[in-house]
């Protein structure tokens, strides 16, 4: 019977592993639009997720950035106001004040220093005690400690120090009470026997010294 052939016929179809229209080929069909499907939702995901990671990293970056600014602002207000007490104990106290002694007369302030103190104290006098007015002096006064300058100062100073020391070889021929006097008298290495780095080439008579101690003594 036609039924019973078409029953049959799609029995097979079912049963076939490939073939158009067999239930593998569609379960195929199925798992390839669920993929594609699945792909287009990651797409749209990491689009997302981009966006997202890129508002954090910018509201992070404003917020580090304002946050410098603060901090920056805050340590400026405490050196301004450290300079300030500074200033205000060592040069402006109202023991120091020069318009206080009897014998000062306007006349008194002529170079441009000893003016600006005479202005400074007199608004003080009218108003009291403020740090605008002392602005030039604080930034002085900050320029000064700053630790930078001190460090560079301070390394200038050293190398002045040694660039004298650095250079020599003591000579073999010292003595070693010579030596040891050497060690304690650094300021006087010169008057010692010593050899200079990249000098001419001379004899040991010309590089020979005496001790100035023993020197010293021989001559009493």
């Amino acid at each position: 019977m036609p039924q019973v052939t078409n029953l049959r016929l799609i029995r097979d179809k079912n049963n076939s592993p490939i073939g158009k229209g067999t239930l593998h080929n569609a379960l195929l069909n199925i798992s390839a639009s669920t993929r594609e499907r699945a792909v287009k939702l990651n797409v749209v995901e990491n689009d997302r997720l981009k966006r997202i990671i890129s508002m954090c990293d910018k509201n992070k970056r404003r917020s580090d950035y304002v946050s410098s600014v603060v901090l920056q602002k805050a340590q400026r207000s405490l050196q301004e106001l450290n300079a300030y007490k500074d200033v205000l104990n060592n040069d402006y106290s109202v023991s120091q004040f020069k318009t206080m002694d009897p014998r000062f007369t306007r006349q008194c302030a002529q170079t441009p220093r000893t003016v600006r103190r005479y202005n400074l104290e007199t608004r003080i006098y009218h108003t009291g005690y403020g740090i605008q007015p002392f602005r030039p002096e604080i930034n002085r006064r900050i320029h000064q400690t700053d630790p930078a300058r001190i460090t560079k100062i301070y390394k200038k100073v050293l190398l002045e120090k040694f660039k004298n020391e650095s250079d020599l070889v003591i000579d073999r021929k010292l003595s070693t009470s010579s030596f040891f006097r050497m060690l304690e008298d650094k300021n006087n290495f010169k008057d010692y026997t010593y050899q200079r780095l990249n000098s001419p080439e001379r004899s040991d008579e010309q590089y020979s010294q005496a001790d100035p101690t023993e020197r010293t003594t021989d001559s009493g």
